[in-house]
């Protein structure tokens, strides 16, 4: 279909061109519809045209040699792509995907070298166009785009209509939010519009008033029908994300619209219903999460608890907190103070994580537990108990970790890791495969096992062949998992020490092992500052950490280093000392929160 003159005039590549210009423009471009998941332009095709987007919105991406695909960026009203094709004469450097119902114009190669010739302003305006789009890929992440979210039900009981309606207004809380459903867009635009047929002429006109609402909303909330009608099939072609709702207890079927939202690219996150007064840990989440399913992520909510929904909603708009809380032995009872100080400056902790002995501490607060009942738990576990260290015969480590395993089994029991109430992950490293694995399901205790097992002192976890050990020995600190997850500010708990495990000076040679032992044994004896077997492979998983201060630092929003160097790796019996400092360090930190996020606390705050 060809272009109209007012059309083209409202079409910024086109600015500064006088009528007589534009009408003979009119015949050098066609208006083309593009379904919501149609491919524009393939990679390494001939730069042929260009296309300008007068509504809806498209993604550019590029597909590697493994098959994963890598966004470039969206394309949105006003904006051209294809272009620097068109103007080099190269093929294609990435494929661009239509990600919601769009209308563009689509301008020949040719066509677009006579425009030139009749007026060379327009490769002036679109060589600004193109420098603004730079400017803004470099300078922006892309997190505050407008986002359209789809909401589908996976079950006749699901009450989709007030969940809808608790999020919008929670997601208001950080942009226009509008929510849409088919009884909407009949209000809006007659009777039976919203089952438009596609390529009908009232589904034309359905989509300019989508398109135009999109214009000046920076959340459209798309509630489908319950089932796969012409309203359900047009949400999931304007969808950047799309939520398969269901309740908990429900059964894991997959119903007709619910599949229909597979075949889409766009990226798919469950949503678990819970009854409002739920305490206990959920249960059979796997079975939701089992293939086909492919979920992004998953999030379990109590039906009308404001807490849940606007942890949700801050996940959604990237608003989310993320907490990593890194490995460091006994030290790492301080992020029982550091969290116990973020909770009492309000700060909503929506993603937590870890690695050894900071995972076990956060898998406690991903299940929901008040600081209380953690420092009771972590008391009992690793304080009370008595020694941890059931010494074995030293062939694959130097002792037994059954004790360990019990101090889990007694915090966790059979929790499994989907069933916590927080997003959670903790990371170990694969010996076998020189890589680390990062554990969000499955059995929460045997992967703690995993992620707290010091090579050397306590045996690996068997799995698959492979062996698992302390992820401390590649990552101390994993914030670029939780940064992986681009769900908002990440805060950064470190308590390693810079500088650790240091010997009597005065030693001009190593000490022999008979000596180190002699003056252990006899009182009268000089006494030899030299650290245990222990301490030094405790320490050594440890260094990942000492050495990538900077990296940690500079890669988050919020970095707490509490001053607990002058306690022991193994000083569990120093419990209450050290919570104490982690707290004094929490509490300085979230002083300075505003400045350190940007001034953006009043978002983050609970």
């Amino acid at each position: 279909m060809k272009s109209d003159v007012a059309l083209l005039r409202a079409t910024p590549i086109f600015d500064g061109l006088d009528d007589l210009a534009l009408g003979e423009l009119q015949d050098e471009v066609d208006v083309v519809t593009v379904p919501g998941g149609e491919t524009v332009i393939r990679e390494h095709e001939p730069g042929d045209c260009l296309y300008i987007v007068v509504g809806g919105r498209l993604r550019a991406f590029v597909t590697h040699e493994s098959g994963t695909e890598e966004t470039v960026g969206d394309i949105v009203c006003g904006e051209s792509v294809g272009e620097m094709a068109v103007l080099t004469g190269t093929r294609r450097t990435a494929s661009v995907r239509a990600v919601r119902d769009s209308q563009l114009l689509r301008l020949s190669k040719r066509g677009f070298d006579r425009l030139v010739d009749r007026a060379p302003q327009t490769a002036m305006q679109l060589a600004r166009l193109l420098v603004v789009r730079l400017q803004h890929t470099l300078h922006h992440s892309g997190d505050d785009a407008p986002l359209s979210l789809v909401i589908v039900s996976s079950g006749d009981d699901v009450p989709l209509s007030r969940f809808a309606q608790d999020l919008a207004v929670a997601l208001g809380r950080f942009g226009r939010t509008d929510l849409l459903d088919s009884a909407a867009i009949d209000e809006a635009l007659g009777a039976g519009a919203a089952q438009a047929a596609s390529d009908s002429a009232a589904d034309v006109r359905v989509m300019a008033w989508l398109d135009e609402r999109q214009r000046h909303a920076q959340f459209s909330l798309y509630k489908a029908d319950a089932t796969a009608t012409e309203w359900s099939r047009r949400c999931l072609r304007q969808a950047d994300r799309v939520l398969i709702v269901a309740r908990a207890t429900g059964p894991a079927d997959i119903r007709p619209v619910e599949a229909r939202a597979w075949w889409t690219d766009a990226p798919k996150e469950l949503v678990l219903l819970h009854d409002p007064g739920a305490s206990t840990a959920p249960t059979g989440t796997a079975r939701w999460l089992e293939p086909p399913r492919q979920f992004a992520l998953h999030h379990h909510v109590r039906v009308g608890v404001d807490q849940d929904v606007e942890r949700l909603a801050r996940l959604l708009s990237g608003r989310a907190v993320g907490v990593v809380l890194g490995g460091g032995g006994a030290r790492a009872f301080a992020h029982i103070g550091v969290m116990q100080a973020l909770r009492e400056a309000r700060i909503p902790i929506d993603v937590i994580g870890g690695t050894s002995m900071g995972a076990v501490i956060a898998a406690q607060y991903a299940m929901g537990h008040d600081d209380a009942t953690v420092m009771a738990s972590t008391r009992r576990a690793f304080v009370d108990g008595g020694s941890l260290f059931d010494y074995t015969v030293p062939l694959m480590s130097l002792i037994e970790g059954l004790r360990f395993v019990r101090a889990l089994e007694q915090i966790f029991g059979t929790t499994r890791i989907e069933d916590l109430w927080l997003k959670y992950f903790c990371v170990s490293t694969n010996l076998t495969r020189a890589d680390q694995t990062v554990h969000e399901t499955g059995r929460l205790s045997r992967w703690l096992c995993a992620s707290i097992s010091v090579p050397g002192l306590a045996p690996p976890v068997f799995h698959r062949g492979d062996l698992l050990v302390d992820g401390s020995v590649l990552n101390t600190v994993p914030s670029d998992v939780m940064r992986g997850l681009r769900r908002g500010p990440v805060i950064a708990v470190d308590v390693t020490a810079r500088v650790d495990l240091g010997v009597d000076p005065s030693w001009p040679v190593n000490p022999t092992s008979w000596q180190v032992l002699w003056s252990r044994l006899n009182p009268f004896a000089r006494s030899l500052r030299v650290p245990s077997l222990y301490r030094i492979l405790l320490r050594t998983t440890m260094l990942s950490s000492a050495q990538s201060v900077e990296r940690i630092r500079n890669s988050v929003e919020l970095y707490i280093h509490p001053r607990v160097e002058e306690f022991d790796l193994l000083d569990w019996k120093a419990f209450d000392r050290i919570v104490a400092r982690g707290y004094d360090a929490g509490r300085e930190a979230v002083k300075d929160w505003g400045s350190t996020v940007g001034g953006r606390e009043s978002d983050l705050r609970a």
